[in-house]
């Protein structure tokens, strides 16, 4: 119990320490907010108009989630699929079992991601790109899952 109560005060203050280093990058992820990788450039070759590509993948929910993260981040698309594999079971809808402030895809934390909206959090697009700033940002080790995912695949 002692050593329970250790760690959840030194995560306490590690948020304490990242938060005060993170205020100067504040950013409030919204599904409306389409970062430009999303959108193409140019007509596809089939001659369809430009397009959103995050806006095509909610409107065609028939596109499996690892497809649909392979699109949105393909630079970084293994380690998001194992993510939202080992995190969700690909569910995007769901929220924690044992903590109920877990949601969505990549099971982010209200209580530490509060600039995270819930309708965010349960977008797959949305919670994708903040998922994705973040392992860039080098905070994947946030994930209950980052440990058992460095390891197979190699990071």
């Amino acid at each position: 119990m002692r050593g329970w109560i250790i760690i959840l005060i030194s995560m306490g203050l590690l948020y304490l320490w990242t938060a005060g280093v993170q205020a100067d990058k504040a950013t409030v992820y919204q599904p409306t907010e389409i970062p430009s990788v999303f959108r193409m450039s140019e007509p596809s070759p089939i001659g369809e108009s430009t397009q959103d590509v995050s806006k095509s993948i909610q409107k065609n929910s028939n596109l499996p989630i690892q497809d649909q993260i392979r699109v949105l981040e393909p630079e970084i698309a293994d380690t998001l699929i194992a993510l939202a594999d080992c995190e969700s079971d690909f569910r995007p809808d769901v929220r924690g079992v044992v903590d109920k402030r877990d949601r969505g895809l990549y099971q982010i934390n209200s209580y530490w991601h509060p600039e995270v909206s819930d309708e965010c959090a349960f977008s797959v697009a949305c919670s994708t790109k903040f998922t994705a700033d973040m392992i860039r940002d080098g905070q994947g080790w946030q994930w209950a899952c980052w440990d058992l995912i460095k390891y197979n695949l190699n990071l």
